[in-house]
């Protein structure tokens, strides 16, 4: 069983992926103004974790600071056959967010300073809260509103535009 809150550093972004693995589908959306493309890659280091998701019942909504590195990520993770895949870019990004909205389990977040970079996900000093509610209704109304607020963050905010799509919403 899930506690509800969990506070610390990098173990996080480990719990969550493990928390990812264990619904492979649904919505995912990271928001991360800085990204190292071998993280995305088919053979790089998360190759296991990007295999293991159920990428044909996946919605990957990805949100980054540059054109460039939109471009970069776009490419990385086109090579998996996506339900849906939006790469936004700009903004005045700073948030780093990792949300996962599986199709039927409670979803999960994790919201704080670590950047999707090597040294971002392995340690540097980071500081996180993960979010996995659970049966615990009001944290995943909390997480769902989240993900509503972010989704229109990212589609709504005058200087953030979507790079790349693939497939449609549904």
């Amino acid at each position: 069983m899930w506690p509800d809150v969990h506070v610390g550093s990098i173990s996080l972004v480990e719990t969550w992926f493990d928390h990812v693995l264990q619904a492979p589908e649904g919505r995912l959306f990271i928001i991360a103004p800085f990204i190292d493309i071998e993280l995305l890659d088919a053979c790089g280091a998360l190759h296991s974790f990007w295999q293991a998701i159920n990428h044909k019942q996946s919605r990957l909504r990805l949100w980054t600071a540059t054109w460039d590195l939109a471009i970069a990520v776009s490419s990385a993770l086109s090579v998996w056959p996506w339900q849906e895949l939006m790469v936004y870019y700009g903004g005045p990004l700073h948030a780093k967010a990792y949300l996962h909205m599986p199709a039927r389990r409670s979803p999960s977040a994790l919201i704080g300073s670590m950047n999707f970079t090597r040294s971002g996900l392995r340690g540097c000093g980071e500081l996180g809260v993960l979010l996995t509610p659970g049966t615990n209704t009001a944290l995943n109304r909390l997480l769902f509103n989240l993900w509503q607020e972010l989704e229109t963050e990212a589609v709504g905010h005058p200087a953030c535009r979507p790079l790349a799509t693939r497939g449609g919403l549904k």
